[in-house]
């Protein structure tokens, strides 16, 4: 195996484990500390991992002629994220994981109606795999639509949006650009939110706000890492080890046990959401040719 595949898998593996972790930390949170809130305290350590990336590069990476774009993506984010939040506080861990994969199917859907981008067979599939896998999770009429489940769906629905406008930007700004405004304006938009929720965390819960936004911070970074260094083909299924990571962590420290319909579930959303990269990945760029 390459080297650049190895070191891919380290870093992806590792991704996993933070997400989970830091995923496991607000759903601890939750039942004391406002969605909200912890959002808030997501962006504040966000910048603190940002401003010195920034001072090493300049302002100048921020350069944008879309700062409208980038202000609706920031409030997609917020939605997004808060509802996501939520979910974690009321959701077993693995169903809020396995939903939360169809947002990259969700995202091909909206391109292919909004920006009328050309279709695949292998899109129709992957989208026929998302639906077929929330209708298994879920089983509308067989239980209750909870508030948690449909914000979780929401929250996926939502992040569709916020890819679809990356995709729109990243056509003329930076990836530094893209991610940066987004962690700069969520500060001052979720205060808002957040104020009339407000808690005071005790030493303890603001240690682990703490630990959670920097878990969050840590494993974008492997992940972006990972994506740079290895083969997508290579590192994307190890993705899927969050749902076996928030599994095990449902199941060790909150009692919780998914059946059967929702790993199957999973499994089908998880693979359509793999079609679609692997699509996404070999489509020829305008003015690229295709590789191999």
């Amino acid at each position: 195996m390459a080297p650049g595949n190895v070191r891919g898998i380290l870093w992806m593996v590792l991704s996993t484990v933070g997400f989970s972790c830091s995923h496991a930390i607000v759903r601890q949170l939750s039942p004391e500390i406002h969605s909200f809130q912890i959002v808030f305290f997501r962006a504040i350590v966000g910048i603190l991992v940002l401003l010195p990336w920034l001072f090493g590069l300049g302002l100048a990476v921020l350069h944008t002629q879309k700062f409208t774009l980038h202000l609706l993506r920031t409030l997609l984010a917020l939605a997004s994220v808060a509802c996501f939040y939520y979910a974690l506080g009321v959701v077993p861990l693995a169903k809020v994981t396995a939903i939360g994969f169809l947002a990259p199917i969700l995202c091909t859907a909206l391109v292919i109606l909004l920006l009328k981008e050309a279709t695949r067979a292998a899109h129709w599939w992957a989208m026929a795999m998302g639906a077929g896998g929330i209708l298994l999770i879920v089983r509308p009429g067989m239980l209750a639509l909870d508030k948690g489940t449909l914000l979780m769906i929401l929250s996926t629905l939502l992040f569709a949006f916020n890819l679809l406008i990356m995709k729109i930007l990243s056509r003329t700004d930076s990836s530094v650009a893209i991610t940066g405004y987004t962690i700069l304006m969520l500060v001052p938009l979720s205060l808002p939110f957040a104020i009339p929720v407000w808690v005071w965390p005790s030493a303890t819960q603001l240690t682990w706000l703490i630990l959670m936004g920097i878990l969050n911070g840590v494993s974008l970074l492997c992940f972006t890492q990972s994506i740079k260094e290895a083969e997508t083909s290579v590192v994307m299924p190890l993705d899927f080890l969050r749902m076996v990571w928030m599994t095990l962590i449902g199941f060790f420290f909150f009692a919780e046990i998914p059946d059967s319909f929702t790993w199957i579930g999973s499994f089908l959303v998880f693979g359509g959401a793999l079609l679609v990269t692997f699509v996404e990945r070999r489509t020829p760029k305008p003015g690229k040719a295709p590789d191999g």
